[in-house]
C-alpha cells in the first residue's frame, strides 16, 4: 500500500487539455487581431503623409498661381508618382482629393492674398510642436530630481 497504488482515480484530464486548448487559440487570435490593427494602422499613417505631401507640394507649386489668377482652370488634375491630385476652386478654396493606391483622402484649404497669412497659417499649424518638449532640458531635470 506503499506509494498510493490503491488510490483509483475516476478523472481524466480531457477537461484541463480542452481547456488549455481554448485558452491557447483565445490568445493567438487575440494577437493576430492587434497584429492586424497596428499593420494596418501603420499602412494608414503612411498613406495619410504620403497625402498630406502631396497636398502641401501641390500648393506651393499650384497656390500661388490660383490665387493670383494666373491658373487659367479652376479644377483639373496633377499626377505625382505616389498618387494623384484633383483639385477644383471654388471662390476663395481649394477643394482637393487626393488619391494615394487604395485611399482617397479630401483636403480643403483657403487660399490667402499673401504670403504672410501662408506663414502665419503654416506657423499656427505647427504650434503643436514647439509646445511638445521632445527632450528634457536641465529645468525638467532640475524638476524631476
Amino acid at each position: 500500500m506503499g506509494f498510493g497504488q490503491n488510490r483509483k482515480y475516476k478523472g481524466s484530464i480531457l477537461f484541463s487539455t480542452l481547456f488549455l486548448a481554448l485558452l491557447g487559440s483565445v490568445l493567438m487570435v487575440a494577437l493576430l487581431e492587434n497584429y492586424r490593427l497596428s499593420a494596418d494602422l501603420h499602412v494608414r499613417v503612411k498613406h495619410f503623409y504620403l497625402a498630406k505631401t502631396m497636398k502641401q507640394m501641390f500648393l506651393s507649386e499650384y497656390g500661388p498661381r490660383l490665387e493670383t489668377g494666373e491658373e487659367t482652370l479652376k479644377e483639373g488634375t496633377y499626377h505625382y508618382s505616389a498618387g494623384t491630385v484633383i483639385y477644383r476652386q471654388v471662390k476663395q478654396k481649394v477643394e482637393l482629393q487626393i488619391e494615394v493606391a487604395p485611399f482617397t483622402f479630401e483636403f480643403t484649404e483657403e487660399l490667402s492674398g499673401t504670403e504672410n497669412d501662408t506663414e502665419n497659417r503654416n506657423v499656427r499649424e505647427n504650434a503643436l510642436f514647439s509646445v511638445i518638449t521632445l527632450f528634457p532640458t536641465k529645468k525638467c531635470l532640475a524638476f524631476h530630481k
